[in-house]
């Protein structure tokens, strides 16, 4: 065989595995697109409380889930965010985020509070539900983690 030959052979060996790579990933694209637009999905809010006043300002905060029905889910990051007033005669503040969670699929939030803050991170299920809640020690971080569940029924 002359190196001609050869080097078409091995050039053609190299697109088919090409195309084989191309096609699997595009498969496992289309399928994961597919679950986002049919698999049942949670509306998550991700809840923050302190024991700080309104305004304060939480660090280095992250939740994972999607913005829209149908996006992929992705992790968000904030530098920082700013604490709302809780209801009248309530003391601390909040802050929250709803995302898009499929069942099955990590719903999480992390936060920092300011030194001597405590927070404590929330995972509701519609608005209601908590499924995870966790208090972090003053000016330490928290997280709150944990996978969907299915839907009932």
């Amino acid at each position: 065989m002359s190196n001609g030959s050869h080097s078409t052979t091995t050039t053609t060996r190299a697109i088919g595995v090409l195309t084989i790579a191309a096609a699997l990933v595009a498969a496992t694209t289309g399928c994961a697109m597919i679950r986002q637009q049919t698999a049942d999905a949670w509306s998550v809010t991700y809840q923050v409380t302190t024991d700080a006043p309104a305004g304060t300002a939480l660090t280095d905060v992250s939740v994972r889930g999607a913005e829209r029905r149908g996006d992929a889910p992705t992790a968000h990051r904030y530098p920082q965010v700013t604490t709302t007033a809780l209801s009248a005669g309530t003391a601390g503040s909040r802050w929250q985020q709803k995302a898009i969670v499929l069942t099955g699929d990590r719903a999480r939030v992390a936060v920092t509070p300011p030194p001597e803050t405590t927070a404590t991170c929330r995972v509701l299920l519609d608005g209601k539900r908590a499924i995870a809640e966790r208090q972090g020690q003053p000016g330490r971080p928290v997280t709150c983690s944990v996978t969907t569940p299915p839907f009932p029924g």
